[in-house]
């Protein structure tokens, strides 16, 4: 019961984590480190193709790791590169970060979150898979609400939007960290 909570509230934070980046980052591209209007969008593409890129590579890896260990390393990836992207702020540094997120955040994760709480609930697996796509669904409900009542043009609105993305994605890795001690206590 605590593990497939925990799994179910990581379908929402994973999700958080790449929704807010695909929202915004062109925000943070124009505001912040003040780059032309495509330049700005450009940082969607990079992060479309670190996705599409990702999808094959975690596929193949899947059957060599076992996905609780991937999730742990695509979130540190993920918050690392959010952290410093809303503490030094610069043009390559979003690329960079557009890149990462693309691959750790938004290539496949979500799916390793599912074959993850799937193998806790075998015999359950549509009901888990619901759960787990609801709390999803949240993200694009909550998401835009809460940077509604931040963001504006102003480039403190927009690294106050990337701050929260980067806490809740500190939050994602925190509850990897506590699903990784327990999956060793109880051999899951």
């Amino acid at each position: 019961l605590i593990d497939g909570s925990l799994l179910i509230l990581i379908g929402f934070t994973l999700s958080f984590t790449f929704y807010i980046f695909s929202q915004y980052a062109p925000n943070f591209g124009s505001a912040v480190v003040k780059l032309g209007a495509n330049n700005a969008k450009s940082l969607i593409s990079w992060y479309a193709s670190a996705s599409l890129i990702s999808v094959f590579i975690t596929s193949s890896l899947v059957t060599k790791v076992k996905p609780i260990k991937l999730i742990f390393v695509y979130t540190l990836v993920s918050f690392l590169a959010l952290l410093q992207m809303v503490l030094v702020p610069s043009a390559a540094g979003a690329r960079l970060t557009a890149i990462a997120i693309g691959f750790f955040a938004a290539g496949g994760i979500w799916q390793l979150g599912l074959t993850l709480l799937s193998q806790y609930f075998p015999a359950q697996k549509g009901k888990v898979t619901g759960y787990y796509s609801f709390a999803t669904a949240l993200t694009f409900f909550v998401g835009p609400l809460v940077s509604s009542f931040i963001i504006n043009d102003t480039a403190v609105s927009v690294l106050h939007v990337f701050q929260i993305d980067t806490a809740v994605t500190l939050l994602s890795l925190l509850i990897v960290i506590i699903l990784m001690i327990r999956n060793r206590r109880f051999q899951i």
